[in-house]
């Protein structure tokens, strides 16, 4: 995926990094300002929050740690950071990101 993204980017583009898988969404950010696009992250989850949440075995305190830094930076980094729900984007608002989120509309169906 990033190569394809690095071949493709074009300054001006913008770029829409999903959460889903969880952390993909850290690889376009570098990629998105080294070519001069706009990123926006759609965020699916709050992860490592998540796997936390479920008792994911593999979470030591330094990998939660190295994953919430990479998760922060990416946030940080985007012109937009847009989640699912309101109580999500009250969630995200605890995060160390200075930029808005911004709930998704609902979806109907």
């Amino acid at each position: 995926m990033a190569i394809a993204l690095l071949k493709q980017a074009r300054a001006g583009d913008t770029i829409v990094a999903m959460t889903d898988p969880p952390m993909v969404g850290v690889l376009p950010g570098p990629i998105a300002w080294l070519k001069g696009c706009r990123l926006i992250n759609w965020l699916q989850d709050l992860y490592p929050e998540v796997a936390l949440a479920v008792g994911t075995p593999f979470l030591t305190p330094t990998v939660i740690k190295i994953i919430k830094r990479f998760r922060d930076r990416s946030l940080r980094a985007a012109d937009c950071n847009v989640v699912i729900s309101t109580a999500m984007a009250e969630k995200a608002s605890t995060l160390d990101v200075k930029k808005g989120t911004h709930p998704a509309a609902p979806n109907p169906h």
